[in-house]
Protein backbone atom coordinates (compact mmCIF):
# COMPACT_ATOMS: atom_id res chain seq x y z
CA UNK A 1 0.00 0.00 0.00
CA UNK A 2 2.67 2.02 0.44
CA UNK A 3 4.27 2.02 -2.68
CA UNK A 4 0.89 2.38 -4.24
CA UNK A 5 1.16 6.01 -2.42
CA UNK A 6 4.67 7.02 -3.63
CA UNK A 7 3.38 5.57 -7.03
CA UNK A 8 0.74 8.21 -7.19
CA UNK A 9 2.38 10.77 -5.63
CA UNK A 10 5.49 10.15 -8.47
CA UNK A 11 2.60 10.39 -10.97
CA UNK A 12 0.93 13.61 -9.61
CA UNK A 13 4.28 14.95 -9.76
CA UNK A 14 5.56 14.03 -13.23
CA UNK A 15 2.01 15.33 -14.38
CA UNK A 16 3.00 18.58 -13.13
CA UNK A 17 6.87 18.29 -14.70
CA UNK A 18 4.47 17.58 -18.57
CA UNK A 19 2.96 20.81 -17.80
CA UNK A 20 5.74 22.82 -16.94
CA UNK A 21 7.80 21.21 -20.14
CA UNK A 22 4.53 22.13 -22.43
CA UNK A 23 5.04 25.87 -21.01
CA UNK A 24 8.29 26.24 -21.07
CA UNK A 25 8.43 24.54 -25.01
CA UNK A 26 5.94 27.05 -26.11
CA UNK A 27 7.68 30.06 -24.66
CA UNK A 28 11.25 28.68 -25.97
CA UNK A 29 9.33 28.55 -29.77
CA UNK A 30 7.83 31.84 -29.04
CA UNK A 31 11.56 33.29 -27.84
CA UNK A 32 13.07 31.97 -30.71
CA UNK A 33 10.23 33.40 -32.97
CA UNK A 34 11.25 37.22 -31.47
CA UNK A 35 14.78 36.10 -31.70
CA UNK A 36 14.83 36.11 -35.46
CA UNK A 37 12.15 38.78 -35.73
CA UNK A 38 14.67 40.99 -34.29
CA UNK A 39 17.67 40.19 -36.02
CA UNK A 40 15.87 41.00 -39.23
CA UNK A 41 15.64 37.68 -41.37
CA UNK A 42 11.47 37.48 -42.19
CA UNK A 43 12.02 34.50 -44.76
CA UNK A 44 10.43 31.11 -44.08
CA UNK A 45 10.06 31.78 -40.54
CA UNK A 46 6.78 29.43 -38.93
CA UNK A 47 4.57 31.77 -37.03
CA UNK A 48 4.78 30.71 -33.50
CA UNK A 49 1.20 28.44 -31.98
CA UNK A 50 0.31 30.89 -29.01
CA UNK A 51 1.28 29.15 -25.04
CA UNK A 52 -0.99 26.45 -24.25
CA UNK A 53 -2.00 27.80 -21.02
CA UNK A 54 -5.27 25.95 -21.48
CA UNK A 55 -3.70 22.71 -21.38
CA UNK A 56 -1.54 23.05 -18.88
CA UNK A 57 -4.16 23.73 -16.24
CA UNK A 58 -6.04 20.69 -17.37
CA UNK A 59 -3.03 18.65 -16.75
CA UNK A 60 -1.97 20.12 -13.55
CA UNK A 61 -6.29 19.73 -12.39
CA UNK A 62 -5.52 15.88 -13.33
CA UNK A 63 -2.40 15.74 -11.12
CA UNK A 64 -4.35 16.90 -8.37
CA UNK A 65 -6.42 13.77 -8.84
CA UNK A 66 -3.69 11.01 -7.84
CA UNK A 67 -2.35 13.62 -5.16
CA UNK A 68 -5.45 13.88 -3.26
CA UNK A 69 -5.95 9.87 -3.38
CA UNK A 70 -2.31 9.36 -2.08
CA UNK A 71 -2.82 11.90 0.74
CA UNK A 72 -6.24 9.81 1.34
CA UNK A 73 -3.61 6.86 2.46
CA UNK A 74 -1.84 6.38 5.67
CA UNK A 75 0.02 3.34 7.23
CA UNK A 76 0.58 3.07 10.47
CA UNK A 77 3.96 1.27 11.12
CA UNK A 78 4.30 -1.27 14.38
CA UNK A 79 4.70 -0.51 17.44
CA UNK A 80 2.60 2.01 16.69
CA UNK A 81 -1.53 3.48 16.62
CA UNK A 82 -2.93 6.17 15.04
CA UNK A 83 -6.27 8.49 16.34
CA UNK A 84 -8.14 10.23 13.18
CA UNK A 85 -8.26 14.04 14.14
CA UNK A 86 -11.05 15.87 12.19
CA UNK A 87 -10.61 19.30 10.90
CA UNK A 88 -14.45 20.01 11.56
CA UNK A 89 -15.49 17.91 14.81
CA UNK A 90 -11.74 17.25 16.36
CA UNK A 91 -10.33 13.19 17.73
CA UNK A 92 -12.67 10.77 15.90
CA UNK A 93 -13.62 7.88 17.97
CA UNK A 94 -11.92 4.31 17.12
CA UNK A 95 -8.14 3.25 17.03
CA UNK A 96 -6.22 2.98 13.72
CA UNK A 97 -3.78 0.08 14.54
CA UNK A 98 -0.68 -1.10 12.73
CA UNK A 99 -1.23 -1.37 8.71
CA UNK A 100 -2.56 0.52 5.54
CA UNK A 101 -5.80 2.91 6.54
CA UNK A 102 -7.97 5.16 4.54
CA UNK A 103 -8.67 8.32 5.61
CA UNK A 104 -10.45 11.96 3.85
CA UNK A 105 -8.01 13.96 2.31
CA UNK A 106 -7.12 17.22 3.83
CA UNK A 107 -10.54 16.76 6.29
CA UNK A 108 -8.70 14.06 8.20
CA UNK A 109 -5.19 13.89 9.71
CA UNK A 110 -3.62 10.73 11.74
CA UNK A 111 -1.90 11.50 14.77
CA UNK A 112 0.75 8.50 15.69
CA UNK A 113 1.45 7.39 19.17
CA UNK A 114 4.22 4.72 20.64
CA UNK A 115 2.09 1.75 21.91
CA UNK A 116 5.54 -0.05 22.77
CA UNK A 117 6.15 -0.69 26.55
CA UNK A 118 8.13 2.09 28.41
CA UNK A 119 10.88 1.70 31.10
CA UNK A 120 11.65 4.96 32.63
CA UNK A 121 14.42 4.48 35.26
CA UNK A 122 14.99 7.67 37.67
CA UNK A 123 18.13 8.76 39.43
CA UNK A 124 20.71 8.45 36.51
CA UNK A 125 23.95 6.13 37.05
CA UNK A 126 24.09 3.53 39.08
CA UNK A 127 26.13 3.74 42.17
CA UNK A 128 28.67 0.70 43.11
CA UNK A 129 27.14 -0.07 46.97
CA UNK A 130 24.33 -0.05 48.11
CA UNK A 131 25.26 2.61 51.14
CA UNK A 132 26.24 5.15 48.60
CA UNK A 133 22.84 4.31 47.36
CA UNK A 134 20.93 5.38 50.92
CA UNK A 135 23.07 8.37 51.35
CA UNK A 136 22.87 10.28 47.85
CA UNK A 137 19.33 11.68 47.78
CA UNK A 138 17.21 10.77 44.46
CA UNK A 139 16.15 13.28 42.73
CA UNK A 140 12.05 13.67 43.76
CA UNK A 141 10.74 15.05 39.91
CA UNK A 142 12.41 14.50 36.74
CA UNK A 143 10.33 15.60 33.10
CA UNK A 144 10.51 13.80 30.58
CA UNK A 145 9.04 14.38 26.71
CA UNK A 146 7.52 12.02 24.49
CA UNK A 147 5.50 12.59 21.37
CA UNK A 148 5.38 16.01 22.35
CA UNK A 149 3.85 15.83 26.03
CA UNK A 150 5.72 16.61 28.97
CA UNK A 151 5.11 14.05 31.74
CA UNK A 152 6.57 14.08 35.14
CA UNK A 153 8.17 11.50 36.82
CA UNK A 154 8.46 10.68 41.06
CA UNK A 155 10.98 9.13 42.21
CA UNK A 156 9.90 6.65 45.25
CA UNK A 157 12.39 6.52 47.92
CA UNK A 158 12.58 3.17 48.62
CA UNK A 159 15.85 0.50 50.63
CA UNK A 160 14.71 -1.92 48.77
CA UNK A 161 16.86 -3.06 45.60
CA UNK A 162 14.19 -1.73 43.78
CA UNK A 163 13.94 1.71 41.91
CA UNK A 164 10.55 3.41 41.35
CA UNK A 165 9.01 6.27 39.84
CA UNK A 166 5.60 7.30 39.65
CA UNK A 167 4.90 8.87 36.40
CA UNK A 168 2.02 11.15 35.11
CA UNK A 169 0.62 12.97 32.68
CA UNK A 170 -0.03 16.74 32.68
CA UNK A 171 -3.48 16.33 34.04
CA UNK A 172 -2.14 15.37 37.69
CA UNK A 173 -0.95 12.65 39.49
CA UNK A 174 -4.26 11.18 40.49
CA UNK A 175 -3.94 9.14 36.82
CA UNK A 176 -0.39 8.28 37.69
CA UNK A 177 1.54 4.79 37.07
CA UNK A 178 3.52 3.37 38.87
CA UNK A 179 6.43 1.72 37.30
CA UNK A 180 9.35 -0.74 39.53
CA UNK A 181 12.15 -2.08 38.16
CA UNK A 182 14.63 -4.40 39.69
CA UNK A 183 18.16 -3.38 39.74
Amino acid sequence: MLALKYLLITFGFGLFAVALALTAVDFSLLFQYRRSLAKGSTENLPIPRPVRWAWAAKICVVALLPMLLAQSIVVIPSGMAGVRVSQISGPLPGTLYPGAHFVKPLLEEVVLYDTREQIFTAGGEEEASSEEQTATPAKTTAKVKKNGILRRAKVCPSASPQRCAIVSTPTGWSSSITICRAI
